[in-house]
């Protein structure tokens, strides 16, 4: 169940993001800038299922599982990695 979650997510996240042109349109081709996507790595569930803690541009974020806007939790100038729940879901 967890990994279909995960899934879903990744795939809703990749779904989400705008189509680019191709040059053979007729239209010139976009710059880095316009076609960027935001990244989603090391997704982690919460223990009761309601929220997933994931790493974007080397900072660690929270969304809820159902669905919704992502908070930042942890920035800094190190590269932060691998989210995990404790068991009880009170500590990330």
């Amino acid at each position: 169940m967890r990994a279909k979650l995960l899934i879903t997510l990744a795939c809703s996240v990749a779904m989400a993001q705008p189509l680019v042109a191709s040059p053979a349109s007729g239209q010139p081709a976009p710059s880095i800038a316009e076609t960027a996507r935001p990244s989603l790595y090391e997704p982690s569930l919460s223990p009761d299922g309601s929220t997933i803690a994931f790493v974007s541009g080397g900072d660690i974020w929270e969304v809820p599982a159902s669905g919704g806007v992502a908070h930042l939790l942890v920035t800094g100038a190190a590269t932060e990695g691998r989210p995990l729940y404790s068991p009880d879901g009170t500590k990330l």
